[in-house]
């Protein structure tokens, strides 16, 4: 149903498994968050949430609403809002990731341990540097680095241009 929506709708497929895949990770995270009510059926609803997502993928690449092709039914979600930020919040923290995972190891090592809450003393020993200062410098230059790299993402440069 949703490779249908998708591909009626100027789309191909792999569109389609990645906004079934963004629907369920906002699901996932409004029960998270106990904020998922449920008003009609699962269906129903995971549905109304892909035709969302896909609009605001339509709105982005200039597409006009007025040509949109339901071929289901689908409701306007009450907290509508909602998925949109959570949709955002999703988009960039793929954009962080696939950032984070491009940093060479020492430095994912280095920001994974103080996103622990460890030490620039523990960080040191685990790391074999000579002291906390040493840990610290390498620790500020990988955070640079990956900020560097993160502002000139093209997905982070369309979200900037978007005002998101």
């Amino acid at each position: 149903m949703i490779k249908t929506l998708v591909n009626n709708n100027k789309g191909n497929d792999y569109d389609a498994k990645d906004i079934y895949q963004e629907a369920f990770i906002i699901i996932y995270n409004l029960i998270k968050k106990n904020e998922f009510y449920l008003s009609c059926s699962f269906k129903t609803y995971l549905y109304s949430i892909c035709r969302n997502l896909w609009l605001g993928q339509l709105y982005k690449k200039k597409i006009r609403k007025e040509e949109f092709i339901d071929n289901e039914k689908f409701i306007t979600i009450e907290n509508e809002i909602d998925v949109d930020l959570e949709y955002i919040l999703n988009f960039k923290y793929k954009i962080f990731k696939r950032n984070f995972d491009k940093l060479e190891d020492e430095c994912r090592q280095i920001l994974i341990l103080f996103l622990k809450k460890m030490s620039f003393k523990e960080i040191a020993n685990i790391m074999g540097y000579k002291n906390e200062s040493q840990a610290r410098k390498r620790k500020f230059k990988c955070k640079l680095l990956l900020l560097k790299n993160i502002k000139n993402d093209q997905a982070y440069l369309e979200l900037i241009k978007d005002g998101k």
